[in-house]
C-alpha cells in the first residue's frame, strides 16, 4: 500500500509546526503499517528528510489554480495498490475500523465523515459529507476532483473558497463513485476528530473541539498558526505504542502561540 501526505503550510512562519506534525503521522504510521511505502508533496523547503520516505517538491505552477494544494499532484503513486492520503497534521496511534475493511478488500474506498459543512458549491449535492484530508482509494481508481459545481448547462457556479471545493470535490467523487456497501467511513466525531484546545477559551474559536479521538486526532488550523501543536505533540509521544489519553485541557494555554 501506498500513504502519501500533504505538507504544506499556508506561510513559511508555520513550517516548524507543518513538519513537527508530519513527522510523529509518519512515525507512528510506520509502526501501524511497516510494510507501507510512504510519499510526502511539499512546498517550501524540505526538512529532516526520512530514508523510509519519497519527497516530491512542487512549485505553485506545477499544481496549477484548482483547490487541492498539491494533494493530488500526482493523481496516484501507484494505481495498482491501495492508496492513502493524509493531512501532514491527521496523527494517529492506532487504525480505525475503517481502514482495516478499507485495506481488506479490492474495491472499498475509505472517507472521512465530517461533523461540519465545508464543501462549498456541492453543499447540497453530497450523500456524505466528507473530509478532504483523509481518504483511501482502492486500486483502478484515478481521483478527478473538480473545482466546483456545474451547473445542468456545465456552466461552473461561482466558487469563493478553494479549500471549501476541494472538500466538496473529494466528497462528490466519493459518493459519486462508491455506493454505501463499497464506502467506509471514519467518524470525525469520535475516531479521529479535529481537536483544537485552546477552543474553550473562546475567541476566534467559534466551534469547541476538545473531543479527543479514540484512534487519532487532526490538529487542524496548526498550518496556519492557530495554536502551536508541540505540546500535544510531545503529550502523543510519551504514550506512543498503546492507548493515547486525552491531552488534558487545563494545559490548554501552553498551546497559546
Amino acid at each position: 500500500m501506498i500513504v502519501r501526505w500533504q505538507c504544506a503550510s499556508w506561510n513559511s512562519s508555520a513550517e516548524d509546526y507543518a513538519w513537527a506534525m508530519l513527522n510523529l503521522s509518519q512515525d507512528l504510521l510506520r509502526a501501524l503499517e511497516p510494510n507501507a511505502e510512504f510519499h510526502v508533496t511539499y512546498q517550501y523547503a524540505l526538512r529532516d528528510p526520512r530514508p523510509d520516505t519519497t519527497y516530491h517538491h512542487q512549485l505553485q505552477a506545477d499544481v496549477g489554480p484548482g483547490p487541492s494544494w498539491g494533494k493530488f499532484v500526482p493523481p496516484r503513486f501507484d494505481i495498482s495498490t491501495h492508496e492513502v492520503w493524509l493531512d501532514n497534521d491527521v496523527v494517529m496511534w492506532s487504525l480505525p475500523p475503517a481502514w482495516k475493511a478499507f485495506m481488506a478488500a479490492p474495491d472499498v474506498a475509505m472517507g472521512n465523515l465530517c461533523n461540519f459543512g465545508y464543501h462549498g458549491t456541492y453543499s447540497h449535492k453530497l450523500r456524505h459529507p466528507l473530509s478532504s484530508g483523509f481518504l483511501g482509494l482502492p486500486p483502478g481508481y484515478t481521483p478527478d476532483i473538480r473545482t466546483g459545481w456545474a451547473d445542468a448547462d456545465g456552466k461552473p457556479l461561482p466558487n469563493y473558497n478553494h479549500d471549501q471545493e476541494e472538500m466538496g470535490g473529494v466528497a462528490y467523487y466519493l459518493c459519486e463513485h462508491f455506493d454505501d456497501p463499497h464506502l467506509v467511513l471514519v467518524d470525525m466525531e469520535s475516531e479521529v476528530p479535529c481537536y483544537n484546545p485552546l477552543s474553550i477559551l473562546g475567541g476566534p474559536f467559534p466551534v469547541v473541539r476538545t473531543a479527543w479521538g479514540t484512534h487519532g486526532i487532526h490538529l487542524s488550523g496548526c498550518n496556519r498558526r492557530h495554536f502551536n501543536p508541540t505540546p500535544i505533540l510531545n503529550h502523543i509521544r510519551a504514550h506512543a505504542g498503546g492507548s493515547v489519553p486525552p491531552f488534558p485541557l487545563e494545559r490548554a494555554k501552553e498551546c497559546q502561540l
